[in-house]
């Protein structure tokens, strides 16, 4: 139980000492941004957020007091849905991607009775840099499907940091994406990557970490609440 939770947080290298003034000694941790050009970080529990604008160019930075302003009824769509905006349009796969990788944790959290997390953080980062290049599919018959189908498997083995999605009308009902209509054009969307991280106040217990599960469950809940707004709530 212990071992699979390995894969849910950053990857440890070691501990490096400090100068000899300080004396001090500390982590060394896996670098998640070290692939990005232009990373996208959200840290869930202290509510500071970093995307890239692509129409200006920049990186935006939203703090605590940004996040303190937000409202129970406009904090996911001025929140969580901002963040997942993607070459300026809301990217549902993104958002599906950290699903998947927050009801892992889940499904750990569900049967671990070893640990109690108290003001532990949920870390999510995708890289912003939108330079990948869009490619128009057309599916004027079934042929054409099998050829795009290929295509786009190519794409995503030739790129592990990177998947397929596509842009336009509701990409869902679409077999995820991969095989959009002709009035869909279809780009590379980046690997998205969700840790656990923070874990000064972790103590033993011998029952389920309900409060952890409760806030887990509820970013899911909202997470999926953006998928299915038509707007995506923006």
């Amino acid at each position: 139980m212990v071992l699979e939770l390995r894969r849910f947080i950053p990857q440890f290298f070691g501990m490096v000492q400090g100068s000899e003034v300080c004396k001090t000694s500390y982590l060394k941790l896996e670098n998640l941004l070290q692939d990005m050009t232009k990373p996208c970080v959200l840290d869930i529990k202290m509510g500071k957020i970093t995307i890239y604008n692509p129409k200006t160019k920049e990186m935006e930075k939203y703090d605590k007091y940004y996040c303190k302003k937000l409202t129970e009824d406009n904090i996911v769509s001025n929140g969580l849905a901002k963040f997942f905006c993607y070459q300026g349009d809301l990217s549902r796969d993104l958002i599906n991607s950290v699903i998947e990788q927050l009801e892992q944790i889940e499904e750990w959290f569900s049967h671990q009775r070893l640990f109690a997390f108290y003001a532990s953080s949920i870390l999510i980062v995708f890289d912003g840099d939108n330079s990948a290049s869009t490619c128009d599919i057309e599916s004027s018959n079934s042929d054409n499907l099998e050829t795009n189908d290929t295509s786009a498997r190519t794409l995503l083995n030739s790129d592990s940091r990177k998947s397929v999605y596509c842009s336009g009308r509701n990409n869902r009902d679409q077999d995820n994406g991969l095989l959009p209509d002709s009035e869909n054009s279809c780009v590379q969307s980046p690997r998205v990557e969700v840790r656990m991280i923070d874990f000064t106040h972790v103590f033993p217990s011998r029952e389920e970490d309900s409060n952890y599960l409760f806030g887990l469950r509820k970013l899911i809940s909202h997470l999926r609440s953006v998928i299915d707004s038509p707007s995506g709530l923006l």
